[in-house]
């Protein structure tokens, strides 16, 4: 974690990637198929 911001009562983290992958085994995960919504 590099730094944070607090406002109100959420707080923002800014972070460094350090490492990465990607994993290619299997489905996307996409929104429609978690149950969730979106409201933006």
């Amino acid at each position: 974690v590099r730094g944070s911001v607090e406002e109100g009562d959420h707080t923002v983290f800014v972070a460094e990637v350090v490492g990465a992958g990607i994993h290619r085994e299997g489905d996307q995960l996409l929104l429609e198929s978690t149950g969730w919504q979106y409201g933006g």
